[in-house]
């Protein structure tokens, strides 16, 4: 069974100590495996390509990594008043109200309200703060919305 992200275990050995009769038990369980010579000289070779480091290969990075996205960065926003003013202006018209399932905060019941450009960032630069340009989502439908665009 292969584990979600976000999912947590029901029990966890962290910070838990085994019994010496579990520890041996688990020793002999692995003991007497061998990995094919196959199998060895390939980490060998990975190893010695990527001098041991355990991160993306040498000729994965920049222009070949398959995440590159021609070079475009979105700047930091987080310090960016416009974003916060365009993105305050954005809830306001659409009354703090998700735009595609009506969602809103009500007492005792949060909503966590985004505000997604319909154009994108990185390729509409002068639409980034058009106040046309942005709808209000709950992070469930902007989720949504993006995986509509994967």
């Amino acid at each position: 069974m292969a584990f979600q992200k976000g999912h947590k275990p029901l029990y966890s050995w962290k910070g838990k100590h085994r019994s010496e009769k579990t520890k041996a038990k688990i020793s002999s369980k692995l003991t007497g495996r061998k990995l094919s010579e196959e199998t060895k000289k390939k980490m060998s070779i990975w190893a010695k390509e990527n001098n041991g480091e355990k991160r993306f290969p040498q000729n994965q990075k920049g222009k070949n990594s398959p995440c590159w996205k021609g070079g475009c960065k979105r700047p930091y926003q987080h310090n960016n008043w416009r974003y916060y003013e365009w993105r305050s202006k954005v809830f306001e018209r659409d009354n703090w109200t998700c735009q595609t399932c009506g969602a809103r905060s009500k007492a005792g019941e949060p909503v966590y309200l985004e505000a997604h450009h319909i154009k994108g960032w990185s390729k509409y630069e002068k639409l980034r703060y058009e106040l046309s340009n942005g709808i209000t989502l709950c992070k469930s439908c902007h989720k949504l919305v993006h995986k509509k665009h994967l």
